[in-house]
């Protein structure tokens, strides 16, 4: 695995689209946690978004039954004026086991697939199985 640190991707040669700066969250748990884009990570068979994790609360406190949460990864751009958004993937993740300051989210696992607008990863409560 090779980390792409923030603002070398250009560097690295043509993955200007994993610039750090096209990574946003849309985090619907802002009050327990705050996440902020830091590292992209590439992988053989994925590309992974390191973010920075602020935690304010607990996530049970944001109403989240349990301590999982929701991620969605879209691609957002325009085709001919219209606003097109190409979902990536679904996942969840386990926020208890998460000890250190970080958070890890794939958000592709086709290691070619080429972003072509803002990438916006959508955080929230995991609804009960």
């Amino acid at each position: 695995m090779s980390m792409v640190a923030v603002g070398a991707c250009q560097a690295n040669g043509s993955r200007a689209d994993l610039a750090i700066e096209r990574f946003q969250f849309s985090n619907k748990l802002d009050a327990c946690m705050e996440l902020k884009p830091a590292q992209l990570q590439v992988a053989g068979d994925h590309i992974s978004l390191l973010a920075d994790v602020s935690y304010h609360d607990s996530i049970g406190s944001c109403t989240c039954m349990s301590a999982l949460i929701n991620y969605q990864v879209v691609d957002e751009f325009q085709v001919d004026g219209v606003k097109v958004e190409n979902e990536l993937m679904r996942a969840f993740k386990n926020t208890a086991l998460n000890q250190g300051k970080y958070l890890s989210f794939i958000v592709s696992t086709e290691p070619d697939y080429e972003f072509k607008g803002r990438v916006s990863l959508r955080v929230s409560c995991r609804p009960a199985l």
